[in-house]
């Protein structure tokens, strides 16, 4: 579903009940039948947000989740290379790969810098990302250039169609925005309050402004 006018699009799925309450089918375009659990998906993110809550400080890993979200829109909308979409999934599969390798630190700058380092240095070296939450062992396709798999179903690469070129940008943007990040935060470390938020307007866009004090 796509609204017009806008960049805003949400994927509609139907899917068929089955006799177990926690499993659903789901018939892709190709007529391949899927069983997939939408309660798993949830609890994986969930699990990972009541983790961070549960933990002292400021630093919430599902608000970095809207972050890099929000950073998502702002470089689609303002890059001319390969990337027209990153879907949320994705999205959130990176941030749960990057809160498991990186945590969280005790500000947003600095946690945002780690995570973008280090899915910079993840995506460009094709790094199969794939959890442990509901299976023991992973099947990466061989075939295709990465696989960032479906934390439910492990023959589903979320990625699958990405080509080399696109993954090159994605951690070219990765790497860009933790230098961006860093930058931002040296210049608040100096008192240079202007330059701070010139560099976090570069990262999250010039509407970022209007949430700052």
């Amino acid at each position: 579903m796509e609204f017009v006018g806008t960049k805003l699009s949400y994927d509609i799925v139907p899917m068929f009940g089955t006799s177990e309450s926690d499993k659903q089918i789901l018939i892709r375009e190709n007529g391949e039948i899927i069983t997939t659990s939408i309660q798993k998906h949830i609890e994986f993110i969930k699990s990972r947000t009541k983790e961070s809550d549960d933990k002292d400080g400021i630093v919430k890993f599902n608000d970095c989740i809207r972050l890099l979200k929000w950073w998502r829109e702002h470089k689609i909308l303002k890059s001319s290379g390969s990337i027209d979409e990153i879907p949320s999934f994705l999205i959130d599969l990176l941030a749960a790969k990057a809160y498991a390798k990186c945590g969280v630190d005790t500000t947003y700058p600095q946690t945002l810098a780690n995570w973008f380092s280090y899915l910079s240095f993840v995506v460009k070296s094709r790094e199969t990302i794939w959890f442990n939450d509901f299976y023991t062992t992973p099947k990466p396709d061989t075939t295709k250039a990465w696989n960032v798999l479906d934390p439910v179903m492990p023959d589903n690469n979320v990625v699958k169609n990405w080509l080399g070129y696109q993954i090159d940008e994605l951690a070219a943007w990765f790497q860009e925005s933790a230098e961006l990040m860093n930058k931002a935060i040296g210049a608040d470390l100096s008192g240079d309050d202007v330059r701070s938020l010139e560099s976090l307007k570069l990262i999250f866009g010039k509407i970022f402004a209007s949430h700052c004090n």
